[in-house]
């Protein structure tokens, strides 16, 4: 009577979509179920185990044969995967002030995190105590997050920092630690700023820019002086002020006709601008300005003793500020500028932008950022003479390793007719549509070659125990006709 088919079922670990719980680890395993044929069974693995319960397993490639007592034979095949290695993409607000609250102590910044990696769904903890990827009413400090996923791996963390601007206010007391430009007393708007004293106008700072003084005003108008006591007064135009050359700047502007009224030297002294009783500009004799210097040795230097030399160049609203550095003959340019937008490009007159900032990443020849997930782009390629890729995976070495569960080369010649590309290896479609990745596909690469070298190793192997044995098969067929012969 004939025996009943041989029937196989399999069953593998499953830890939320992978069969292997985390990056790097060894819990898989897998479970035969056989039924019908002839018992006893055999069972013969791809790792030479031949146990019908394969445990401690790593992500890779497993078949078996189980073959009942009657020869029958049935193979099963499977690949285990596992999930990538945790990592953490934090993206943090930033308001049009360049920080990350809008004003002094306030608490309205937000964070949005992304896990990357691991396996879903991720449990995101923050320092300061709440969870969840989105936060929102955040003050200007330091936050750590962390990161688990829903297989319990070990968990990834990063720090954030968040930044607010110092206070706006002015106390009655005095401000310390104030920057001179961004910190002003004032109107941000059209409206006049005015300086009174026991309730009654003293000064006014006129939106124009020029300045009033309402309790000195006088019918023909005059020129300001201090008196022996100290006091400003204004003296009319026909009183002579000693000291003052009949040609003057006065502190309420001046009009002037074309070009005969002018500020500066007439011989080889150089002008020099004070705030504070220390100079601030110099402008030489032959034409070199110098800030915060002394001797410039260029057309304009700046110079700060302690801390950066800086040169701001501002707009508003939808204005772009841009900084050129052109040759007028050639017509030629390159500058610097910072768009409505908050891109931050480097560009050549006229032309398209070479080099574009913009959120974290650098665009060259383009200003399209196709994916979040990475820093750089650039348009019609990349020549270099040396690149290094930072490995975030492990190397596979691990192919060298005893227990590696190695593809014989007429599986791997049935993968290949079956799906038209190497096994563990993205088919030419998949490639085009998702892109390489250099780091991952060299890995992929390596892989294949040392799984090559195991075969060519085994093949040598092959090859010298066959001429040992045909050696010594010649041997004996030689004895065997000098036997006959005598």
């Amino acid at each position: 009577m004939a025996a009943d088919s041989l029937i196989v079922t399999m069953q593998v670990s499953n830890y939320s979509g992978f069969q292997v719980s985390c990056f790097g680890e060894k819990d898989g395993w897998i479970d035969l179920s056989v039924s019908g044929g002839q018992p006893p069974y055999s069972y013969e693995w791809s790792n030479g185990s031949n146990e019908p319960h394969l445990v401690d397993l790593a992500t890779g490639y497993y078949k078996v044969d189980v073959i009942d007592n009657d020869g029958q034979r049935v193979t099963k095949e499977v690949t285990l995967d596992q999930p990538l290695a945790m990592k953490l993409d934090v993206d943090v607000y930033e308001y049009a002030n360049g920080y990350n609250t809008s004003c002094y102590a306030c608490s309205n910044g937000n964070a949005s995190v992304v896990v990357l990696g691991g396996a879903p769904p991720f449990t995101v903890s923050w320092s300061d105590g709440p969870t969840g990827a989105e936060r929102y009413n955040l003050g200007p400090k330091d936050y750590k997050i962390t990161a688990a996923d829903a297989n319990g791996c070990a968990g990834t963390s990063t720090t954030i920092y968040l930044r607010g601007p110092d206070r706006s206010d002015w106390s009655m007391s005095g401000n310390a630690g104030t920057t001179p430009g961004p910190h002003y007393l004032g109107t941000p708007d059209n409206k006049d700023v005015v300086f009174k004293s026991n309730g009654q106008e003293r000064m006014r700072l006129r939106a124009d820019g020029s300045i009033s003084l309402p309790g000195m005003a006088s019918s023909d108008g005059g020129r300001l002086g201090i008196d022996a006591d100290g006091i400003l007064e204004v003296y009319p135009n026909d009183v002579h002020l000693t000291g003052v050359p009949e040609a003057y700047w006065s502190t309420g502007g001046n009009w002037l006709e074309g070009t005969s009224q002018w500020l500066g030297t007439k011989d080889g002294h150089e002008l020099v601008i004070k705030t504070n009783d220390e100079e601030r500009m110099r402008i030489t004799p032959d034409g070199q300005i110098g800030i915060g210097t002394t001797n410039p040795s260029t057309t304009v230097q700046i110079h700060k003793e302690n801390g950066p030399s800086e040169l701001m160049i501002s707009s508003s609203g939808n204005n772009a500020a841009t900084a050129w550095v052109k040759n007028n003959d050639t017509g030629t340019a390159l500058g610097i500028s910072v768009n409505y937008s908050g891109a931050h490009i480097i560009e050549s007159y006229g032309s398209p932008p070479i080099m574009e900032f913009r959120g974290g990443q650098v665009g060259i020849g383009t200003a399209s950022m196709p994916s979040n997930d990475y820093k750089l782009f650039v348009k019609d390629g990349i020549l270099t003479e040396k690149v290094k890729v930072n490995l975030v995976a492990n190397w596979p070495d691990y192919v060298l390793l005893p227990g590696y569960a190695l593809m014989s080369l007429q599986e791997v010649d049935a993968f290949i007719k079956k799906h038209g590309h190497l096994p563990g290896v993205p088919s030419a479609e998949s490639m085009v549509e998702e892109g390489l990745d250099v780091a991952k596909t060299d890995a992929m690469l390596m892989e294949k070659i040392e799984e090559v070298t195991l075969h060519l190793i085994t093949m040598e192997k092959r090859v010298a125990e066959l001429e040992k044995e045909n050696k010594e098969l010649r041997q004996d067929m030689k004895l065997r006709k000098d036997a006959d012969q005598r």
